[in-house]
């Protein structure tokens, strides 16, 4: 899935001429933590986020450091090295590089350099909630979660979705993860529409795959 399918295109901007009180009340209004700042042909110029504005106002923990009054231009504390993102960009993309980066927003721009989305790390975990089953319109079906360990074989996944299929049981959502170092071992989560899936789970085990979950003592 490319970035651009998650991104937020609501943009909510700034100029370097605007001012700190602009950016307060432009945060508090949308509730946002980040402000993208833009040129008169809308690339990217820098960023403002709640944390630069806090270290230049009066607190106790600022002791020390210099203090600006809330009319100073966004160009004296918006960072201008700004690592931005494309719209073709995969989303394990993105994410290395807000975990290489250490970054909690990436403004996305398209060909010709022009902003057209950003991406906060919310937007990564509601996508992240999505993939294992964590959807709020998924909670409200019939889910079953159930967790298989993989033969390390050609094959094995798709002989684990034949059987559900076979069961004439839906499947939602699945993912699948490496439980060892060298990524030989994987196990397939699978979000199944069902609300008794004994039956398959007896089925998966006799043909020689061992179910994780639900585990013996919770059925």
């Amino acid at each position: 899935m490319h970035v651009k399918n998650i991104m937020s295109k609501d943009l909510k901007t700034l100029r370097s001429t605007d001012t700190i009180a602009d950016a307060v009340e432009l945060m508090r209004a949308h509730k946002i933590r980040h402000i993208p700042i833009v040129d008169d042909d809308y690339s990217v110029a820098g960023i403002v986020s709640d944390r630069d504005i806090r270290d230049v106002s009066p607190s106790i923990f600022n002791e020390g450091r210099e203090i600006l009054p809330k009319n100073t231009d966004l160009s004296q504390i918006m960072k201008t090295t700004v690592i931005t993102g494309s719209t073709s960009d995969y989303l394990e993309e993105v994410a290395g590089i807000f975990y290489e980066y250490k970054i909690s927003c990436l403004p996305i721009t398209d060909s010709a350099d022009r902003l057209v989305g950003i991406v906060t790390e919310s937007d990564l975990l509601k996508f992240l909630m999505e993939l294992v089953g964590g959807k709020p319109s998924l909670q409200r079906k019939a889910t079953y979660r159930i967790e298989v360990e993989l033969h390390n074989r050609s094959g094995s996944l798709c002989e684990v979705i034949r059987i559900i299929s076979e069961h004439h049981i839906n499947i939602i959502s699945m993912f699948m993860y490496t439980t060892d170092e060298k990524m030989e071992e994987q196990n397939g989560v699978f979000f199944i529409e069902s609300m008794n899936p004994n039956e398959l789970i007896r089925v998966l085990k006799s043909k020689g795959y061992q179910v994780l979950w639900p585990s013996p003592e919770t059925m």
